[in-house]
């Protein structure tokens, strides 16, 4: 009796047994489901981005596409379009919209593919509140400059998110430098106005101030062979009125307050210029070769013993490439004419047509691939399309380091990139990216060993020096003859009218007043009157129209 009573005891623990672990094993199947279900709710939401097949390749090796994955929190399906973009998009004209991306990203398209497929209500317009509601880097960036949202524009409306590499020293080409030296020995004060300029060039010019016992001082210098550098007289004529003419085969259309286009070689004021430089070429202040020397002959004398008082140029360290040298001169702010300077202002390009939404898919897929894009306008997106992931191609910087121009430093460019290098330069410009001027001062200098702030003036820095004299000498009169710059037209602008002879006449007569060839006293009119027959009050009705067109749309 007492056996049978243990047998059934056995039975029931068996049985008790199997219903614990069952019901376990009903718990785990349960919790993995549950794990499992998890799991697909909370999954990155895939984005569905079309690009070109070198643009899908840089961003996967570069470690991009990981970057705006783990800063959106999604998941990039790439779809490539190869080479031919513009191919693959006119194909997507027929696609249902579920079949289509939500982004094209580096279409590569030119002017008339673009306006091509805008006119078949192909892309999103990116209207305000789509911007206030879900792009806060571009509204910041428009807001910031508003006249940089009419450059993002096609046709009128904003189809693209924008990139930009600003190039700031380079936008204010119209720069000069003095001996500072010279300056100290002579005991005279920094010129500011051209009367007080052509005072100090002729102490330069009889006073030995190089110490040679010679009288071979050149007091200005400057430079026609070499006009990359802006080493041309620019800066002067800019004391008289203001256009991008400086005797150079250049632009020379310029904008007036009126809207109405004007050609700054024929103005009064640039009259009054040639008669300035006459007297400085009169009084041979400046190389009687200056028309036709190169920026080379800066190079002779030395430190010790300089041959040039002042020196026109954009970079005078790029000229010199001796920073120690260079930093002896000082920059001259635009002279004042009156209670009037100016200074000629060419404002870096935005690039458009790197990111684009398609118009017929939802809202939300819109509105997600938004976000994306805009991504790539911040500071940490730029950066990592410039130069790859940070703590890689650059690092955040702790805001107490000299900057490049800047007040604080916010980045730094890692060792292998301190030259500036962009880690694919080739498709800058292709996609969005913000690398506006007021970044690009934040990056922080280059330090010395000894952990001290470091010097601007440095091989290493001197990019941040030109920065900062940009910003502190040029930057405030350039922003107040910002209008005065003839925006990019179309080409149908040209209306095949014959520029050359236009450009000739104007460089051969100006460059001729100047030297004494002409007289300005009694050959200003048929100056005038020959480039008119060249067809110049042609070229300006024509490029009025098209401008007045660009105002309107």
């Amino acid at each position: 009796m007492m056996k049978t009573k243990q047998k059934t005891a056995k039975r029931q623990n068996k049985k008790n047994a199997l219903r614990i672990k069952i019901i376990a094993l009903a718990l785990a199947v349960i919790l993995v489901a549950g794990g499992v279900l998890a799991f697909v709710f909370t999954r990155p939401e895939t984005i569905q981005i079309a690009a070109r097949t070198d643009i899908i390749k840089h961003w996967n090796e570069q470690g991009i596409t990981n970057y705006f994955e783990a800063e959106l929190g999604l998941r990039v399906k790439w779809i490539d379009y190869g080479t031919d973009t513009y191919t693959r998009l006119q194909e997507d004209l027929g696609k249902e919209p579920k079949d289509l991306p939500d982004a094209y990203l580096g279409m590569g398209l030119d002017s008339r593919q673009l306006e091509a497929l805008v006119a078949q209500s192909s892309f999103l317009e990116l209207s305000d509140s789509y911007v206030n509601a879900y792009a806060p880097n571009l509204r910041d960036i428009i807001n910031a400059d508003t006249s940089r949202r009419d450059e993002m524009l096609f046709q009128g409306k904003l189809y693209s998110l924008p990139s930009l590499n600003e190039q700031y020293a380079e936008e204010y080409p119209q720069k000069a430098w003095i001996n500072n030296d010279w300056l100290v020995r002579a005991k005279l004060e920094m010129p500011d106005s051209p009367q007080e300029l052509l005072e100090v060039l002729r102490v330069f010019k009889t006073s030995d101030l190089n110490g040679n016992g010679k009288q071979d001082e050149v007091p200005l210098g400057a430079a026609y062979k070499d006009t990359a550098n802006g080493s041309t007289f620019g800066f002067l004529i800019s004391a008289f009125v203001t256009t991008d003419f400086d005797l150079t085969a250049t632009n020379y259309i310029n904008v007036g307050g009126d809207g109405k286009l004007y050609a700054g070689s024929v103005q009064p004021g640039f009259k009054d210029a040639l008669a300035y430089l006459n007297t400085i070429y009169r009084e041979n202040l400046v190389d009687a070769t200056v028309f036709e020397q190169s920026t080379s002959v800066f190079l002779n004398g030395s430190k010790a013993q300089e041959k040039y008082g002042v020196i026109l140029a954009k970079d005078l360290g790029a000229i010199m490439n001796d920073t120690e040298r260079a930093s002896n001169y000082l920059p001259l702010a635009p002279l004042k004419n009156g209670e009037q300077s100016s200074t000629f202002v060419k404002r870096t390009a935005i690039k458009t047509g790197g990111f684009l939404i398609p118009n017929r898919i939802d809202e939300e897929r819109q509105i997600l691939a938004l976000k994306f894009g805009d991504a790539m306008l911040s500071q940490g997106g730029t950066l990592t399309v410039c130069y790859g992931n940070e703590n890689v191609g650059w690092f955040a910087a702790d805001n107490s380091t000299l900057a490049m121009g800047a007040q604080r430093s916010t980045w730094r460019l890692a060792p292998q990139a301190v030259d500036g290098t962009l880690i694919y330069s080739g498709l800058l410009g292709e996609v969005p990216y913000w690398l506006s001027a007021g970044r690009q001062m934040e990056r922080q200098a280059t330090a010395p060993t000894n952990g001290a702030l470091p010097s601007l003036q440095t091989k290493e820095n001197w990019a941040g020096y030109m920065n900062k004299v940009t910003k502190e000498y040029y930057e405030p009169v350039g922003l107040l003859n910002l209008q005065n710059a003839l925006p990019e037209l179309t080409p149908s602008a040209q209306e095949e009218l014959d520029y050359s002879g236009v450009i000739d006449a104007m460089t051969e007569g100006a460059r001729a007043f100047v030297t004494g060839k002409r007289d300005l006293a009694t050959q200003w009119d048929a100056y005038i009157a020959e480039l008119n027959e060249r067809g110049l009050n042609d070229i300006l009705e024509a490029i009025q129209r098209a401008y007045d067109q660009s105002v309107t749309e």
